[in-house]
């Protein structure tokens, strides 16, 4: 009963993760920024680095760390590319990065079934496993590419998920992976 609770709450975060892409452009943000300066956000539970010309939304919308807001690139003027973090509490559901692992992708195929997973496999950065799965999804005509990253630290999973058009991909590619590099969760509290 509790993991089928749990698998609910899991199911909530991909329905967060997907309803973070339909919010309706507010800025233009120009061409690509490979010169920007660097932002840093820092804080007890994560780090991370972002060019300065993209947006953050730090409000905790839909249980949000953050958002960020990749500038429009391309004939793009409709749909925020962003990246977002999610930290959800695992306690009491003995979750291990491979039960979350087959979790995830097992509810990700159930809600889309357009999915097509690219890459799922198992990385270490600072000391720290974490699971890199990248995969597409066609979502009210949009064909999407996602990024996901996510980590089991003491009792929560940290979640950080790029979501961006296909067709924008070889534009956005280079700095949504330098941010996703760059973002380190510290497992405070």
């Amino acid at each position: 009963m509790r993991f089928t609770s749990f698998k609910y709450s899991v199911f909530s975060v991909f329905l967060i993760l997907f309803c973070f892409q339909f919010s309706l452009a507010q800025e233009s943000g120009g061409d690509y920024y490979p010169s920007d300066s660097l932002k840093i956000v820092k804080n007890a539970r994560f780090e991370i680095s972002y060019p300065d010309s993209w947006r953050i939304d730090q409000s905790g919308v839909r249980g949000s760390e953050f958002i960020l807001y990749l500038p429009f690139v391309g004939d793009n003027v409709t749909f925020s590319e962003n990246i977002n973090l999610l930290i959800q509490d695992v306690s009491g559901y003995d979750m291990n990065l491979d039960a979350y692992t087959d979790l995830s992708v097992n509810q990700l195929k159930q809600m889309f079934p357009t999915t097509k997973i690219i890459t799922n496999e198992r990385k270490r950065a600072d000391g720290r496993d974490y699971q890199r799965m990248v995969f597409t999804a066609t979502q009210k005509s949009l064909d999407l590419k996602f990024e996901q990253r996510y980590w089991i630290i003491g009792t929560n999973a940290y979640v950080i998920t790029a979501t961006y058009l296909e067709s924008s991909a070889p534009l956005q590619e280079k700095n949504v992976k330098l941010a996703l590099d760059a973002f380190k969760p510290l497992g405070g509290k």
